[in-house]
């Protein structure tokens, strides 16, 4: 068995070769695709068949056929041009991301402009050429992309303040909000203007899967615990997203902040009474511009009601 030593032997352009000659089953048409002569393609072909010990094509009157192992190659090397173009790509970015003077990390699901659309106007309206870069992430990554750097500032929920706790970072609250509770627009509860524990007896909730929200779920189930509430369970969701789908039936209910579920014409919310959340603001808080000082300060004092 004869295995080829692929790193001295084979280059990228031999790979664009092959690849735009296995497409059109033709060397004159990827000759003209690529704009390069019929030698080169056909000499670049059978210098690469020969280096890796394998039959790519069989010829075949006008035409081209791959060989089985032609057909492999075809797929194995154009996911690897398809990963280095994406590779590019991403490193591009990251550079370019890296001269964003605040970047600003907020979990999946959430409604950005739910608060903090407000801040960066506010600041934009001050500092005119004031740039910013927004991404979301997972709950529980959050915290690792501002310890490591990748993010300056990260806004996430109150009841997960503790995770932000890194010897370089900080964390405080900024928002105070009552928790809320989704369901079916025809369910009596839309009669309240509050929805009080009482109301939820014999209800179902739906709830996020252990993996993306145990620290939510342990928090709901304590609070329903703590005002004699036994909840019983409909369901498990993988994304916010799937909140609404997921309220089928006049108990079904799911309870979080007024800023994780997207409108849906089927499905309203009450406050739940005397029960709150919020949202917290984590950054770092070594080798921190001045610029970002400012923008934390501003963050600050734009959130009037404080999260204790």
């Amino acid at each position: 068995m004869f295995y080829a030593d692929v790193y001295s032997k084979l280059s990228i352009q031999q790979i664009e070769f092959f690849l735009e000659t296995a497409k059109f089953q033709s060397i004159t048409k990827a000759a003209e695709s690529i704009n390069i002569s019929h030698s080169a393609i056909s000499k670049s072909i059978s210098k690469m068949e020969k280096e890796l010990g394998l039959y790519l094509f069989i010829r075949d009157r006008q035409r081209l056929k791959l060989t089985p192992a032609g057909k492999l190659l075809q797929e194995e090397f154009s996911n690897i041009i398809s990963d280095m173009e994406q590779a590019v790509m991403r490193a591009h970015f990251v550079q370019e991301v890296k001269n964003y003077p605040v970047r600003i990390g907020i979990p999946f699901g959430v409604k950005y402009d739910g608060y903090l659309s407000g801040l960066l106007e506010r600041y934009q309206s001050i500092h005119k050429d004031f740039r910013f870069y927004i991404d979301r992430y997972s709950h529980d990554n959050l915290p690792a992309e501002l310890e490591s750097g990748n993010i300056d500032v990260a806004f996430s929920f109150g009841f997960k303040a503790s995770d932000f706790s890194g010897e370089n970072t900080d964390c405080t609250g900024i928002l105070k909000c009552p928790w809320m509770v989704y369901f079916l627009k025809n369910s009596y509860l839309a009669q309240k203007e509050e929805i009080e524990f009482a109301d939820l007896k014999g209800k179902r909730m739906v709830i996020p899967a252990a993996v993306i929200g145990k620290d939510y779920t342990e928090t709901l189930m304590e609070m329903c615990r703590r005002n004699g509430i036994n909840m019983q369970l409909s369901g498990y969701i993988c994304k916010s997203d799937a909140v609404c789908l997921n309220l089928q039936r006049d108990e079904d209910i799911f309870i979080t902040d007024p800023y994780a579920v997207n409108e849906n014409p089927n499905v309203i919310s009450r406050p739940l009474k005397g029960e709150y959340t919020g949202v917290v603001m984590a950054y770092r808080n070594s080798d921190v511009s001045a610029e970002l000082k400012e923008f934390i300060e501003t963050a600050k004092s734009f959130f009037k009601e404080t999260l204790i």
